[in-house]
């Protein structure tokens, strides 16, 4: 059961099948045993919690809820410990996860959640160390902390300078080589002796002369009148 609809511890004991109540109930009295004073255990989001108690005008909590610092819940497929102490005490969850290693265990846990499936499956003495590690007021300091209650306040800006207005630019004078090169694309001027040069009169050309042939025409036919006569 992921979530409960009990209102209290013992309603939420007497749900459980036989062999999870078995193992819930030894891990209870577990925390029971190892968490410092100050905490009270009670349900909380259908699991059983163990929480700091809402003050009044207490700004460690934003919707009026208790800060939980351990939960126990039986699941579908196993048991859930939320040990809120692996995020509020340095150094807890590094401890834990060494225990392990050292006591050659698989450790299936996330960021506080440690799944297990029976009590033998847990390293007692490390969990037991981990439960004891945050007080109440370690639980409110983080909460705040984690809220942004220990956050610098953001500086004053200051006034942005006002940027320079670009200069107008002179135009670059042109180099010797620009000069050259302007001087070859300009039409070049005459010359002097272009100039003096008059230009040339046109020459009149001579009527042709009248060919021969008219001159033998004109004879032949004188030639033909003598002979009639």
């Amino acid at each position: 059961m992921v979530s409960s609809p009990a209102t209290s511890v013992s309603a939420y004991m007497g749900a459980l099948d036989p062999a999870a109540r078995d193992v819930i109930g030894a891990v209870r009295a577990l925390v029971n045993a190892h968490l410092p004073a100050g905490f009270v255990e009670c349900m909380q989001y259908g699991m059983i919690s163990w929480v700091v108690p809402v003050r009044p005008g207490d700004p460690s909590t934003y919707n009026g809820q208790p800060l939980a610092v351990v939960s126990l819940a039986a699941q579908k497929n196993g048991c859930s410990l939320y040990l809120m102490g692996a995020y509020a005490v340095p150094d807890v969850d590094a401890r834990l996860r060494q225990a392990y290693q050292a006591a050659g265990k698989k450790l299936d846990m996330g960021k506080s959640c440690l799944r297990f499936k029976r009590y033998d499956d847990l390293v007692v003495d490390a969990v037991a160390k981990a439960i004891a590690a945050a007080t109440p007021d370690d639980v409110r300091a983080f909460a705040e902390a984690a809220r942004g209650g220990t956050a610098k306040k953001p500086t004053k800006k200051t006034a942005k300078k006002p940027t320079k207005k670009p200069t107008k630019k002179a135009p670059a004078k042109p180099t010797k080589k620009a000069a050259k090169k302007a001087a070859k694309k300009a039409p070049a001027k005459p010359t002097k002796k272009a100039a003096k040069k008059a230009p040339a009169k046109p020459t009149k050309k001579a009527p042709a002369k009248p060919t021969k042939k008219p001159a033998k025409k004109s004879a032949k036919k004188a030639a033909k009148k003598a002979a009639k006569k």
